[in-house]
């Protein structure tokens, strides 16, 4: 596991579903949406905290279950490159929703 791995994003849409998608850490794609339709949205896209519940996973030994910036469900053995504080650090909800919006750039491909 790395930063330039593919991180899997999740967050409970504002009609109560589950919307996925994929980081990918190499390329900067966004890609693998899952429940995404023009009624579900990111509850609170235009303030400090976007999301109720939303996840990061990297892989099965590698990921959280969010409320806010809370985190109530964790997964994580240690590893030496990315710590468990590193990631909630850098991968904070903000930053999240900025990538899905598309504000630092990134492409959001269709299938």
């Amino acid at each position: 596991m790395s930063w330039s791995s593919s991180i899997h994003f999740g967050f409970e849409s504002t009609i109560g579903t589950w919307v996925f998608f994929t980081f990918n850490g190499r390329t900067g794609i966004i890609s693998e949406i899952e429940g995404f339709s023009p009624k579900a949205l990111i509850p609170n896209w235009y303030t400090p905290h976007p999301f109720t519940r939303w996840s990061i996973q990297f892989d099965k030994e590698h990921r959280f279950i969010l409320e806010g910036s809370k985190v109530i469900e964790e997964y994580w053995t240690l590893h030496a490159d990315v710590t468990r504080t590193d990631v909630l650090n850098l991968l904070t909800p903000s930053t999240v929703c900025a990538l899905w919006l598309g504000k630092l750039g990134y492409t959001i491909l269709s299938e």
